[in-house]
């Protein structure tokens, strides 16, 4: 019988018993606050709903998804970034003054224009984004009608939706062609001048064809 203060041995086989349960005890701890952990850190970054197999923009945004997008077409491209309103094209000069009150009247409220160089000339890429459908295809139908009386008349095959077309060789002007056309509410104008005929022409339906694969006329 242990007498009065003396410690009482505990029996190696509790000891080790008792051991085993604090191993398991801080095995489960541990698993618990990794997990919490993880969650934490993996839920912070989960996607958004509707999120999945969308593109964040490239270069000031060149996907479908961008209502005013503008074809890769490649070429030496001039910065023109200022130009954002009709106001900003009325400075760069590229519009008569018909051309422009169409752009006035379609109640345009955002501009983009790109200009890219290559050896064959000059492309010319025009969106505007209009409040609605109606009104870009109104622009698109008055602006194809400028076209035709500025001598664009000899006609490329574009589509029912497209007004496309090029100079006569006759013409007193550089080769060119032009097209005008709605997607959307964005109204779409596509120009190319060059020093040989067939060759701007050429070019002229390949810009074209690459624009119209980004923005498809009509597209809402």
């Amino acid at each position: 019988m242990p007498t009065m203060g003396a410690t009482v041995p505990v029996p190696g086989d509790r000891l080790g018993r008792t051991r085993t349960v604090l191993t398991h005890v801080l095995v489960l701890v541990t698993i618990v606050v990794f997990g919490l952990g993880s969650w934490w850190v993996s839920g912070r970054h989960l996607p958004l709903a509707g999120s999945v197999g969308t593109q964040s923009s490239g270069e000031a945004g060149r996907y479908p998804s961008d209502p005013l997008a503008v074809a890769e077409i490649g070429g030496a491209q001039e910065n023109l970034e200022r130009v954002r309103t009709v106001e900003d094209l009325h400075g760069v000069g590229m519009l008569t003054d018909e051309e422009e009150r169409e752009y006035v009247r379609a109640s345009t409220e955002r501009v983009r224009l790109l200009v890219a160089n290559f050896d064959q000339g000059k492309a010319t890429i025009l969106l505007a984004r209009t409040p609605d459908a109606a009104r870009a295809g109104e622009g698109a139908h008055a602006l194809a009608e400028l076209q035709r009386g500025y001598g664009f008349d000899v006609p490329v095959d574009a589509g029912a939706e497209v007004t496309a077309g090029v100079l006569p060789e006759s013409a007193d002007a550089r080769p060119g062609g032009r097209a005008h056309y709605a997607s959307g509410n964005a109204l779409v104008r596509v120009g190319f001048r060059g020093d040989d005929s067939e060759a701007t022409r050429e070019k002229f339906i390949e810009v074209l064809t690459a624009q119209m694969e980004v923005l498809p006329p009509h597209a809402q």
